[in-house]
């Protein structure tokens, strides 16, 4: 019987109508003699399925059917032809409350009003409370839409002044309406300054407030001058009722302020424009909105009739603050924090930094500007006014010192992992673990610190200092840890180069100030042990060639120069590897002594080279060693024979050992052979085959410019 009679859009019967349903609809008409059984179902279509419910319904359904049983006997039984006598159904439009109260202006107080066989005390009664749930009702209903609606009750529209008056429960009944009225009223008007209780809406927040209270007070004068209200209002004063002269009054200032309304609308409205072209914008671009708005405000401020006050400007600014907290708090992704991806999470925050001390700096400049050529004091709430940007912009140096933290201590470079480095020594493999165990250590902190990610950017939630400090403090740890990693790999060093390849390996860590101060700490102790390399290497230079020849084969010239001249190739590269050292700003500041002495040092070098040099050169025989090295001493032979290539060749030998006895007497070159001389030249005289002569001859030259060919 009621799948047939359901009107709803979309609604097929054999489609949508299931057993289920039917088992439902059963088991509701079965109870109809039982008055603590439900006594009304409502159907409305779902996700293309139709949803039956007892007593009450879905609050997002705005359009369903309803069905209304009425109690019956036992010998009673719901027919085709009885239904419509003992159910009442229909179809429910919009809200609920809404058809309720069409339902009831329409419908039931009409009926009510035109039962006029009641008994006078009981009808008395009723007309009373019914009036009284008739204001509330109307009320709440378009409260729901920020109007303000007055329920104007029927029952005078018929009735002269005169029987009015006579009748004591008609003026008890209009003296209720009106007291509902001068309650709703008295909250319009007490809300005269905006949305000053409303700290988290923007500035088109409040023109919209505006705009709504423009067009609430136009509906409440208009409301105020229909003749039945008139008719009230002059029926209870002529009554002499207490609460006509509140009413009236509050009726005049309705009047004020709706012109009130109207005037505030038109200034505020001068605001939309250049709000919207805010909202559309970056972080980085609304630093060329915030002087235009900053202004107009101003101007707002000073010729504005009624929106001029204090509390109202302050408010203003405080809401303009919001909207450029909303507009960052949009422009940042956490996920980018939490999941590592620096890069990105760096410049979103430095944006965002950037954009709030902007927009501080432009209220301050024109709060200077306006002290300096106006007359009226610029005495708006600052704090109000920047509070929560301050402390967003402390959020956001929070969420930066977050990411460097990750770029120290997961080694994440342009969003990039650094694989962990290799050290030198037999301490390498210990320090490369601690750093991988720091980098596990951090990792499972910043996994305990995204719990607050749905508080972290909202400067109201105090909790989330809990976990930042909780974070701080295990950082803290972290960066002791680090400390004596660092002092670990430096204990390791053994020349500059090494010592710099450390600092230039942990030269990201420099803007961390305890692991600064290791750094430095290193760094003074490797130009330490330089300076005494280089007080070691000043005596050497002095006494070195003073000392007797180490070895035989040790050549007395040339060895120590090419000796020194490695050591002065060192010191030179270890100097240009110590100057290049910017990421280390202490050792650049403490390295001008050092650099002097090895300057110094290698002057003193360059001038024990130089006398060696002179020596030796002194010590030459410039005609001898000349004819030596005119004479032929290879020579191609024009016939060549047995016998008369092995004689050539002994006399080439001959030649070459009277060379190289010339060069051993002016110390300019040391053979050594593999075999004694004397072995050597035995054979000489038992050679049948030029191949069957074998030797050696090793030489060092001393000169610079000396050639041998």
């Amino acid at each position: 019987m009621v799948k047939k009679r359901v009107v709803l859009a979309k609604y097929d019967p054999n489609e949508h109508w299931h057993k289920h349903h039917t088992v439902i609809t059963n088991q509701y008409f079965k109870d109809s003699t039982n008055k603590n059984a439900p006594n009304m179902l409502l159907m409305h279509i779902k996700d293309e399925e139709l949803r039956i419910y007892v007593n009450y319904l879905d609050p997002t359904a705005e359009h369903c059917f309803y069905v209304i049983k009425a109690f019956t006997t036992p010998e009673v039984f719901l027919t085709e032809k009885n239904f419509s006598t003992y159910v009442k159904y229909g179809n429910l439009n919009g809200s609920i409350l809404e058809s309720f109260l069409r339902s009831m202006q329409g419908v039931f107080v009409p009926v009510t009003l035109n039962k006029i066989q009641w008994p006078t005390n009981i009808k008395a009664d009723y007309m009373l409370n019914l009036q009284r749930f008739m204001s509330a009702l109307v009320d709440f209903r378009w409260r729901e839409n920020g109007k303000t609606v007055l329920y104007l009750p029927h029952e005078l529209e018929n009735v002269t002044i005169s029987d009015a008056l006579r009748d004591k429960n008609l003026i008890t009944r209009c003296e209720i309406v009106l007291i509902h009225w001068t309650k709703q009223i008295k909250e319009v008007l007490g809300n005269h300054n905006g949305q000053l209780g409303e700290r988290s809406g923007g500035p088109l927040q409040e023109i919209d407030f505006w705009k709504m209270r423009a067009e609430d007070m136009a509906g409440i004068t208009v409301q105020l001058n229909k003749p039945i209200i008139d008719k009230i209002t002059t029926t209870l004063r002529t009554a002499k009722s207490a609460y006509v002269h509140a009413f009236l009054q509050l009726s005049e200032e309705i009047l004020l302020n709706n012109k009130r309304a109207k005037s505030n609308l038109k200034f505020l409205e001068t605001l939309s424009n250049v709000i919207y072209n805010l909202m559309d914008s970056k972080p980085s671009e609304v630093a060329a909105h915030l002087q235009p708005i900053i202004s107009r405000i101003r101007c707002i401020w000073l010729t504005s009739e009624y929106y001029n006050s204090k509390e109202q400007i302050t408010n203003l600014f405080q809401k303009l603050s919001n909207e450029i907290l909303s507009i960052c708090t949009k422009s940042l992704d956490l996920d980018d924090i939490f999941e590592r991806r620096v890069k990105e999470a760096k410049k979103s925050l430095t944006e965002c930094i950037d954009c709030c001390q902007n927009y501080e700096k432009v209220y301050l400049n024109t709060k200077h500007l306006h002290e300096a050529h106006s007359d009226i004091p610029w005495d708006l709430d600052e704090h109000t006014i920047l509070a929560q940007i301050r402390a967003f912009v402390q959020r956001c140096q929070d969420l930066l010192q977050i990411c460097h933290c990750t770029e120290h201590f997961c080694r994440y470079e342009r969003d990039l992992e650094s694989p962990t480095p290799w050290f030198r020594g037999v301490k390498g493999l210990e320090i490369a673990k601690g750093l991988e165990n720091i980098k596990q250590l951090y990792e499972k902190q910043l996994y305990q610190l995204r719990e607050y990610e749905s508080i972290i950017l909202n400067v109201k939630a105090t909790s989330w200092h809990e976990g930042l400090d909780r974070f701080r403090i295990a950082i803290k740890e972290f960066e002791i840890m680090m400390q004596n990693l660092i002092n670990l790999a430096f204990s390791q060093v053994k020349t500059v180069k090494h010592g710099i390849d450390l600092f230039e390996l942990f030269a990201f860590l420099n803007s961390r100030e305890a692991i600064k101060r290791t750094l430095e700490n290193n760094a003074n102790l490797l130009l330490n042990s330089y300076g005494e390399y280089l007080n070691m290497l000043r005596q050497d230079v002095n006494q070195y060639l003073s000392l007797p020849t180490r070895w035989p084969t040790e050549v007395r010239y040339s060895f120590p120069c090419r000796y020194w001249r490695l050591i002065k190739h060192q010191l030179e590269s270890d100097m240009l590897l110590l100057e290049n050292v910017y990421f280390v700003p202490s050792l650049l500041k403490n390295l001008p002594p050092y650099k002097e002495q090895c300057v110094h040092l290698i002057r003193n070098i360059d001038d024990q080279i130089k006398k060696i040099f002179i020596e030796y050169q002194n010590l030459v025989e410039p005609v001898c060693f000349q004819s030596h090295l005119l004479n032929p001493y290879f020579r191609i032979s024009q016939k060549p024979t047995i016998n008369s290539s092995c004689v050539e060749a002994i006399q080439m030998v001959q030649n070459l050992v009277a060379f190289f006895q010339t060069l051993l007497v002016s110390s300019s070159v040391i053979i050594r052979m593999s075999c004694f001389y004397s072995e050597f030249a035995s054979q000489l005289h038992g050679v049948h085959r030029l191949d069957a002569i074998a030797f050696r001859i090793t030489f060092f030259s001393h000169g610079p410019t000396t050639k041998v060919t």
